[in-house]
């Protein structure tokens, strides 16, 4: 394929306990720690307003402790921030200092597939408020379907461009299974919140954001892990069994 992009990602953890509700709270007082001068943190314009655009910056909760996903540009500003500060973060009215605890740089070929790849989005904040009206008026799950499909695939593409996509191929997706639903406060207002499977004839980075408010944590995504059927143990006949045959039992080994 041509026009291939590689995209870089950083998921950076701190020794902060965290719990999702408080992403709010992690990313601004993480701003305040970093200053203002560098927009990817915050989306904010200098004379008031956003800017309305997929965030390379997007703070969350890994493994309970506070971290930042960062993707390709994003890198660079979170490397830069962390070189040039004294890391002394502002929390819950006290002076904390942050330690890093764990750190994951990894890429991705951004391609179209020939066979589609499955994939697992959490949490995700899949319809603005002329959706949430048309979600409420379907007319059973099947419409409801069709649209969480629709949205899916147009904040897939949002994130694609937001990475330098420039494939001239249709990208596909389709809504395998919503796995569950639940209502969430973001911005100070209740939404309603995706488990989903889906898949895609395209390479999407582990771990990316997908939906609305992504840079609070939502809408984390993972390739579908396809999980091995343990083998079935021998009985104690069977195995004696073998015994009585002669026959050599080998060693089993954990997979790699």
């Amino acid at each position: 394929m041509t026009n291939d992009a590689t995209v870089r990602t950083l998921l950076i953890s701190f020794n902060l306990p965290l719990y999702a509700r408080q992403i709010p709270q992690w990313r601004g007082a993480f701003i305040e720690m970093v200053g203002l001068s560098d927009d990817l943190f915050h989306n904010h314009k200098s004379d008031k307003g956003y800017y309305h655009r997929y965030p390379l910056i997007q703070y969350r909760v890994q493994n309970g402790k506070a971290a930042i996903f960062a993707i390709q540009e994003g890198i660079e500003a979170i490397q830069k921030a962390l070189a040039t500060n004294n890391w002394i973060l502002k929390w819950e009215g006290e002076e904390r200092m942050l330690l890093l605890e764990d750190l994951r740089l990894d890429k991705a070929d951004l391609r179209l597939l020939n066979q589609p790849r499955h994939y697992q989005t959490y949490c995700a904040q899949l319809l603005n408020n002329e959706n949430f009206q048309k979600w409420q008026a379907a007319d059973g799950m099947v419409e409801r379907a069709a649209l969480l499909e629709k949205q899916m695939g147009n904040y897939v593409m949002v994130a694609l461009w937001a990475m330098g996509w420039q494939e001239k191929g249709n990208v596909v997706v389709k809504l395998q299974q919503i796995r569950h639903q639940q209502p969430v406060k973001s911005m100070g207002k209740e939404v309603l919140a995706f488990d989903v499977t889906f898949s895609a004839n395209v390479v999407l980075p582990e771990l990316i954001g997908l939906g609305k408010s992504v840079s609070h944590g939502y809408g984390w995504t993972v390739p579908q892990r396809i999980k091995q059927k343990p083998k079935k143990q021998q009985s104690k006949y069977q195995a004696a069994n073998q015994d009585t045959q002669g026959v050599e039992s080998k060693p089993r080994h954990e997979e790699q």
